[in-house]
Formats: C-alpha cells, sequence, structure tokens
C-alpha cells in the first residue's frame, strides 16, 4: 500500500512494468467508451426533440473538462497536500512528466498514462449530473456549472480520498468512486433537480417516455463494458486484484439487474427493458467503491441490497416527493454510491487488498472503525457536493443573472432547436413537408422517400436552406406525423 506522504511524488528514472502499462492503457480506453456510451444511454432516455442538447453537453463536457485536467486538475488533486484539504500546483501542465517518470501512488505507471486514466473519471463524474437537469437547464449555464464544480466539489473530494488528503490520511477507502464520482454527483443531481423543478408533463403518464430504448441498451451495455476498465484498472496494475475487481463488478451488475427484473415484473405485470438496464447501472455504480475490498459472495449479496434500496429510492425521490431527477441520477448513482460506500466497511479485507488496513465489521478480526470512517466521509461528501451545487445554481441565476431553465416555449419545442438550431433525426426536418403542402393529397403509402444529393446538403450547409428538389437517388425511410410518405415524385420544399 502506498501511504499518503509518497502517493503524490514523482518518481525519476523508473522502469515501468510493460504488462501492467498495457492493461491501464486498455483500461483507459475503457472508461473513455463509457462517455460516449453515458450520451447513447441517457440520449436515448429522452424524447427525440432534446437528444442533440444532451449530446452535446456530454461532448463539450469531455472537451472542456479534459483541458481542465491537464492544466490543473491533476495538481490540485495529486499535487503535494495542502492542509489536507487540496493538492499543491507542483503538476501544473503536467510539469515533470515524460517517458522515464512513474508516479508515487503507481511506481509501476508511467506517469503520463497515469494522468490519462485520472483524467477519464475526472471527466464523467460531472457528465453524470446531466441526467438529473436534461431536457431543461440552458446550455450556457451548464457549462459555467461544469466548470466551477469540478473545482470546487471534484478536484477537493478527489484529493480528500485518493490525492493524500484528510479522508485518506484517517482511513477511508474507495476502490474506484464511489464516492469520489458517485456520491459527488449524485448530491448535486439532486439538489439540480429541486432547483430547476419539474419538466412541463411530469407525472403524467406517457408524456415523458424514452424515444429510443435500443439506444439506451446499447450505451447501457457499453457502459457495463467500461466498467471493468473503470473498477478492475483502479487496481492499477494487471493480476489477481485487478481479476478480483473486474469479477465482483459483473457479479453484483447482474444480481441487481435480475432484482430490477422481478420488481418490474411484478410491479407492471411484464418486464421492463428500461427498469432492466437501470438495475445494471444501478449495481454497476454500487459496487464501485468496494469491488477491490471484497469477496464474490459478498458483491453479490451487496448487488441483491442495492437492487432493493435503489429501486425504493426512484420510488422515494419520484413518487413520494415528486422530484424530477429527468434520468434518476440521484437514485440509481447518488444512493448507490452512498450504499456501496458504507458496505465497505461492513466486508473490507485485507485478504483482496493491501489498501484494507482495518478489517469491515462482518470480517474476522474486523471492528467498527472503518466503518465510521466510512459514514463520515459519505456525510462531509454529500454536504460539500450538495451546498456547491446549490451556490453555483445561485450565482448563475443570482449574480450573472442568467436563466438556468429554458422558456415555456422553447421546452415545447426542444432544446434541440432552441439551444442548438438543429435535429437528431431527419423526420425532425421533414415535418415541415405538412406545413409546406397542407391541402395537397397524400400519395400511396410507401416505406421509401428521397433525400437529397449531398452535393446540395453541402451548398446547403455552407450558403444555408434553399428550396431544392427531392432526389430519386438515395432511398430513405421517413416517417411524417405517423403516416408515411412517398416522396419519389419532385417536389419543391424549403428545409
Amino acid at each position: 500500500m502506498v501511504d499518503a506522504d509518497t502517493a503524490t511524488k514523482l518518481i525519476q528514472n523508473c522502469t515501468p512494468n510493460l504488462a501492467d502499462s498495457a492493461f491501464m492503457a486498455w483500461a483507459a480506453a475503457q472508461v473513455f467508451v463509457m462517455i460516449p456510451a453515458l450520451a447513447m444511454f441517457e440520449g436515448g432516455l429522452v424524447r427525440s426533440k432534446n437528444v442533440l442538447s444532451l449530446f452535446a453537453q456530454i461532448f463539450v463536457g469531455l472537451a472542456v473538462l479534459s483541458v481542465m485536467f491537464f492544466l490543473v486538475g491533476f495538481s490540485l488533486i495529486f499535487g503535494d497536500d495542502k492542509g489536507g484539504f487540496i493538492g499543491g500546483l507542483d503538476y501544473v501542465a503536467l510539469k515533470g512528466f515524460d517517458p522515464s517518470t512513474c508516479f508515487g501512488r503507481v511506481a509501476t505507471l508511467p506517469s503520463t498514462l497515469y494522468a490519462l486514466y485520472e483524467c477519464m473519471f475526472a471527466v464523467i463524474t460531472p457528465l453524470l449530473i446531466t441526467g438529473a437537469f436534461a431536457e431543461r437547464l440552458t446550455f450556457r449555464a451548464y457549462v459555467v456549472f461544469i466548470v466551477v464544480w469540478e473545482l470546487t466539489v471534484y478536484y477537493p473530494v478527489a484529493h480528500w480520498i485518493w490525492g493524500g488528503g484528510w479522508l485518506m490520511q484517517r482511513g477511508a477507502l474507495d476502490f474506484a468512486g464511489g464516492i469520489v464520482v458517485h456520491t459527488t454527483a449524485g448530491a448535486a443531481a439532486l439538489v439540480t433537480a429541486v432547483m430547476l423543478g419539474a419538466r412541463a408533463g411530469h407525472g403524467v403518464s406517457h408524456a415523458l417516455k424514452p424515444h429510443s430504448v435500443p439506444l439506451t441498451m446499447i450505451g447501457g451495455g457499453l457502459l457495463w463494458f467500461g466498467w471493468f476498465g473503470f473498477n478492475g484498472g483502479s487496481a492499477y496494475r494487471s493480476g489477481g486484484d485487478a481479476a478480483s475487481a473486474t469479477l465482483n463488478t459483473h457479479i453484483a451488475a447482474s444480481a441487481c439487474g435480475v432484482v430490477w427484473l422481478l420488481i418490474s415484473w411484478k410491479r407492471e405485470g411484464r418486464p421492463h427493458t428500461v427498469d432492466v438496464m437501470n438495475g445494471i447501472i444501478a449495481g454497476l455504480a454500487g459496487i464501485t467503491p468496494v469491488a477491490g475490498y471484497c469477496s464474490p459472495v459478498a458483491a453479490l449479496v451487496i448487488g441483491i441490497v442495492l437492487g432493493l434500496l435503489a429501486d425504493g429510492a426512484v420510488i422515494l425521490l419520484t413518487d413520494v416527493l415528486h422530484i424530477d431527477d429527468a434520468l434518476e441520477v440521484s437514485a440509481v448513482h447518488g444512493a448507490t454510491g452512498l450504499i456501496g460506500s458504507l458496505a465497505t466497511g461492513f466486508v473490507a479485507s485485507s485478504t483482496y487488498s493491501d489498501a484494507v488496513t482495518n478489517e469491515g465489521l462482518f470480517i474476522h478480526g474486523g471492528s467498527g472503525k472503518l466503518l465510521g470512517e466510512q459514514v463520515l466521509a459519505v456525510v462531509v461528501t454529500l454536504a460539500w457536493s450538495g451546498v456547491w451545487s446549490w451556490i453555483i445554481f445561485a450565482f448563475i441565476e443570482r449574480v450573472l443573472g442568467w436563466d438556468l431553465r429554458v422558456s415555456a416555449a422553447e421546452e415545447d419545442e426542444g432544446l434541440d432547436v432552441g439551444q442548438h438550431e438543429g435535429h437528431a433525426y431527419l423526420f425532425s426536418r421533414l415535418a415541415i413537408y405538412e406545413e409546406v403542402f397542407p391541402e395537397e393529397e397524400t400519395p400511396p403509402p410507401s416505406i421509401f422517400t428521397t433525400a437529397r444529393s449531398r452535393s446540395q446538403m453541402r451548398r446547403d450547409h455552407y450558403h444555408g436552406p434553399t428550396s431544392i428538389y427531392t432526389s430519386v437517388d438515395t432511398p430513405l425511410f421517413s416517417s411524417v406525423n405517423g403516416s408515411l410518405r412517398d416522396a419519389s415524385r419532385t417536389r419543391s420544399m424549403h428545409v
């Protein structure tokens, strides 16, 4: 185990382990894949008129937060400890990092690879919050929020637990981000959802249904795949530690998914696909803080408990308190991260990781010391993230004078058009057909319609929309206001 005093030291002229380096490069790539996977997962759950806005939030966040991390983030997390609260500026712009250096916390990896892996965690954490305020937050408010939140919440908390800060010094454990990632994001999701208020139609049956369940399932499957790098890679080396964490991740996710399947089947009379995938994600999030510290049997039990309690959290927040956390981030990530972090205090064992210096309460020879540290870490993190999230939103609204929420008209039209002047799907643009030819006789139904030539599309892109004729060269399926139309006849339409 690397202690808090040596966790932030740059090691010169080291010899990285090639097997560990190859493994961690693959793990970093897996975690990166989770970011576009998150966009697909959440994109399928929102309505079609808001898909582009969500994708824009995810990918703009990816770029902005990556630049921040490499300039100051790594240093503020892993720089020399300043009073247990934040890291110093020793590694601004990754000063001193080159292929011949390793980092103190992981002396077998090139420092540059370690920084890349940690960057993925710093990026994805605030992006999880997008699911809470989906379909109603203005884009400029979003950018300001994630930048300030990263500086005031993620960097300090990550330093407290992973960078040699005061919680790490006290012995709190977080294997891969149950506290640093999921608890911080969950608290922020709850606060921002409450401050923004519910979407129009919230609580009305079928008003806010997912527009593409297959897109959500593909994104969820890729998240599951990426989580093997998220948790397995947090061992920072190939071998038994990583294998154990990966196995536990899969077991807990599967168990939690089965629990949500059975609950959905019992409650609704049939299994709901989205519920199953949400259960899997809940299991993945909940096992994250303890994945490398417990036995496979403990992971199975944790997965079952996560399924039951996460479902209860959804009911409490949505049905009882009527909070519109659009994609249930506070329950699926926040509540489960909290539960898994507390479970660490019960089942963590030094048999599975030398980072465990105080055995869990249920382990032979264990005491309540570790559980006490876990409770302290969770409570402090919840409060810190929640308060700062409120402050940031209040600052944007009251100091900058910006609207947090889009107008009612823009919300009704969709953020894709209102915030980004775009459409996610072709049928969104062809819907104008009804307005252009309202009196025209509907032609015989066909599953084909036509698309413009590439040259015309290119001209439109550079010179603006023009009145064009449809081309018969490229058949393309389309639906217009629920009916199928054949646009193979030459028509002039403005798009």
